[in-house]
């Protein structure tokens, strides 16, 4: 799925996706395009564990209640704690999958489109990141930069377009909205948003 994705990266200041406006600065492709090709192919990454950095690959827990012991039990309790369809194993490979990740729908739909809020400053996304294909693009993200991402995240969709071209691709989040974009072609004078 991110291959179409993958190929508006290089397009740049050409986008049909809005990178001049989800990324900014052109100089920044060669980065955001190693990313997003790192998640369709599932490639290793390296990972901070208790005996030193080690180069894993992602992988899925499903999270089901109907299974019982005390390991699907510690990851349930992860799931409420985090109150997120998605939740990271620190020092693992593992990315677990919450029971309410499967009713989420698979992707985002033309009317997910976002919009400006009434006072014209606040962009609202609904159900654009709001998806099971968004948020794995947004996991994953956050999984390849690793340590280079920015603290604190930037999740509001006004302000990831905002932020200097540096913290952008360094923001999981942009990689999110830019991937969920998909489904909408910009022309290029909506490019910048």
């Amino acid at each position: 799925m991110l291959q179409g994705v993958i190929k508006d990266v290089a397009a740049g200041g050409e986008s049909k996706l809005g990178y001049p406006a989800i990324f900014g600065d052109p100089a920044q492709i060669p980065y955001v395009s190693r990313v997003f090709q790192n998640i369709a192919a599932g490639n290793k990454t390296a990972m901070e564990t208790r005996q030193g950095r080690k180069d894993r690959t992602p992988a899925f827990l499903c999270v089901n209640a109907g299974i019982p012991g005390p390991a699907m039990q510690t990851l349930i309790n992860r799931c409420k704690d985090f109150l997120s369809p998605i939740v990271p194993i620190d020092g693992t490979k593992f990315l677990t999958l919450c029971p309410v990740f499967f009713f989420l729908d698979p992707a985002p739909e033309p009317s997910d489109c976002p919009t400006w809020g009434e006072q014209g400053n606040i962009m609202t996304s609904y159900g654009l990141m709001a998806n099971q294909y968004s948020m794995l693009v947004h996991s994953l993200a956050r999984l390849y930069l690793g340590q280079d991402q920015i603290q604190p995240e930037v999740t509001s969709p006004s302000r990831m377009l905002q932020i200097p071209a540096d913290s952008a691709r360094r923001n999981a989040r942009n990689y999110e909205l830019y991937a969920s974009s998909k489904n909408f072609r910009l022309s290029n004078s909506h490019s910048s948003i």
